[in-house]
């Protein structure tokens, strides 16, 4: 009866003593407010204000590096003329070079070609076109799971992927239309 008593004093001053340390810390969690530090529970409204400010930087970004292209374009026009070449060496280099974080519908004239760049995004709507590929492989086609290699026709209405500024891109069999997400530029 003794050992019986003594064990209960044992239990209960054992709870008591973690009643005790326990306490700070649970009353702390329950006064928390939500959100802060404290309570470190992130709200829907929370992660969708974070990602339009992640686009909007992203966009920001884009509209940057797009002004850049179109300077260095230029730049690359005014130092041809300077060199007295411009007919000449210029004609492969097409100021309509562009990077849009929105489709662009982008008409490619027969026997050209769009060269495309790391992520960029196209879709064939109108016209006949095949595939160039690089040496890492060709473009990925996400409406079918393959990978289209050098020569083969881009399936229209599929969506295709490249995935490294290497090359890749369509050349133009007829006049060709194209819905454009990425960075690109024609060629002849």
């Amino acid at each position: 009866m003794i050992r019986k008593s003594m064990n209960r004093k044992i239990i209960a001053f054992v709870l008591g003593i973690a009643a005790l340390i326990s306490f700070p810390y649970i009353s702390k969690a329950v006064d928390s407010e939500p959100g802060s530090e404290e309570d470190p529970i992130v709200t829907q409204g929370y992660v969708e204000m974070r990602n339009n400010q992640l686009k909007y930087y992203i966009d920001e970004s884009i509209k940057k590096i797009n002004d850049s292209i179109v300077e260095i374009n230029n730049q690359i026009q005014k130092i041809s003329k300077d060199m007295g070449n411009s007919s000449n060496n210029n004609k492969d280099i097409n100021t309509s070079s562009s990077i849009s974080s929105t489709y662009e519908i982008v008409t490619v004239p027969a026997n050209k070609k769009i060269i495309l760049g790391a992520s960029t995004e196209l879709i064939l709507r109108a016209g006949q076109a095949t595939v160039i590929d690089s040496q890492y492989g060709g473009l990925a086609d996400v409406t079918m799971g393959k990978d289209l290699k050098y020569g083969e026709r881009v399936p229209s209405n599929h969506l295709l992927i490249v995935p490294r500024d290497d090359g890749r891109g369509a050349e133009a069999k007829t006049d060709a239309i194209f819905m454009v997400k990425g960075s690109y530029y024609i060629i002849e």
